[in-house]
C-alpha cells in the first residue's frame, strides 16, 4: 500500500499530463467532426439550391464552400458550371475556371466560358492564348470518312411487304 502511494506521488505529473492530453484530443476530435459535418451540410445545401435552379444562392454557397476547401476539384468544377449557367465572366471567376479546366480540359462549355472571361478581363498572356486556341479548335473530319451509300431500307428480320427503292434527298444530285 505504501509503495502504491509513493508510485502515485512520483507519477502524478505524468498522470495529469496524460489526462489533459486525452481531454485535448477528444476536444480536437469533436472540432474536426463538427467542421466535417458543417462542410458536408453546406455542400448539401449548395447542391440542393443548384438542383432547384436557384443559381444565385448556389453561387453564394459554393463560394463559401470553396473558401473552406480551395483545393477540392469538384467544388471548383461545380462553381465553374454555376458561373457558366449565370453567364458570369468576371475577373474573380478566372481562377475558378482555371482550376476546373485542370480537372476537365476537354469540356467545351468550360473552355468557351474560360476564354470569354479572359476576354472580358482583357488578359492576353500565353496561358490565355492557349485557352483561346483550345476553345476555337475545330476537329476536321478525316478525308477517308464517307457517308454510307444506302439506296434501300435495311432488310427486316421479319418478312414484310417489299419497299420501293428510294434515294434519300441528301444524295440526290441535281
Amino acid at each position: 500500500d505504501r509503495y502504491h502511494k509513493l508510485w502515485f506521488k512520483r507519477n502524478l505529473l505524468w498522470i495529469m499530463a496524460l489526462a489533459v492530453a486525452t481531454v485535448l484530443f477528444i476536444c480536437y476530435l469533436g472540432f474536426v467532426v463538427y467542421r466535417f459535418l458543417a462542410v458536408r451540410n453546406l455542400e448539401r445545401r449548395a447542391r440542393g439550391a443548384v438542383a432547384k435552379g436557384n443559381f444565385n444562392e448556389g453561387q453564394v454557397l459554393y463560394e463559401r464552400l470553396q473558401q473552406k476547401r480551395p483545393r477540392d476539384p469538384k467544388v471548383n468544377a461545380t462553381l465553374a458550371m454555376v458561373y457558366i449557367s449565370q453567364r458570369n465572366y468576371e475577373e474573380k471567376s478566372i481562377p475558378v475556371y482555371d482550376k476546373a479546366h485542370e480537372l476537365d480540359p476537354t469540356n467545351q462549355n468550360l473552355l468557351n466560358a474560360y476564354s470569354k472571361a479572359l476576354l472580358e478581363a482583357e488578359r492576353y498572356d500565353d496561358r490565355a492564348k492557349e485557352i483561346f486556341e483550345k476553345a476555337l479548335h475545330v476537329v476536321p473530319v478525316p478525308e477517308h470518312t464517307m457517308l454510307p451509300d444506302r439506296r434501300h431500307a435495311p432488310t427486316p428480320a421479319v418478312h414484310a411487304p417489299p419497299v420501293a427503292l428510294q434515294n434519300p434527298l441528301q444524295f440526290d444530285c441535281p
